[in-house]
């Protein structure tokens, strides 16, 4: 989004809040075209400090993914990682610590990320 790259970031979220209505009613609610303007906007509203749009964008786009290709999908960890870091800023701990878990969970047992990203997920585990 040129808006988003220039710093615009109001007017990129207003483009994709009407991106987001036309692909939901073209699409339908669950297709992955739709995840993806939710996880922009979950960025964008990240961007803006709006922590809790942002957090309900990052969960509408990591449930979509879930069902359309199960818990296995190669960004499920940035997702709860979003999820965690937007969480955590919205001052809402519980949730945060909640996708941190998740997180961690999905890393032991699917052997995914590195040492650094282990590392930052038990950080901010500690610091919860």
């Amino acid at each position: 989004n040129v808006h988003g790259e220039r710093g615009e970031f109001p007017e990129a979220a207003r483009l994709f809040e009407w991106c987001l209505m036309l692909r939901r009613k073209e699409l339908g609610a669950n297709d992955e075209r739709v995840a993806g303007v939710h996880v922009a906007l979950g960025h964008t509203n990240s961007r803006l400090g709006k922590y809790l749009d942002a957090g309900q964008h990052y969960l509408a786009g990591l449930t979509i993914i879930e069902e359309v290709n199960g818990s296995f999908d190669e960004r499920i960890p940035k997702l709860l990682w979003f999820l965690a870091s937007t969480e955590f800023k919205a001052g809402n701990l519980k949730e945060a610590k909640h996708f941190l878990e998740r997180l961690k969970l999905m890393n032991e047992r699917e052997n995914t990320g590195n040492n650094s990203d282990h590392a930052k997920v038990d950080q901010m585990l500690l610091v919860i």
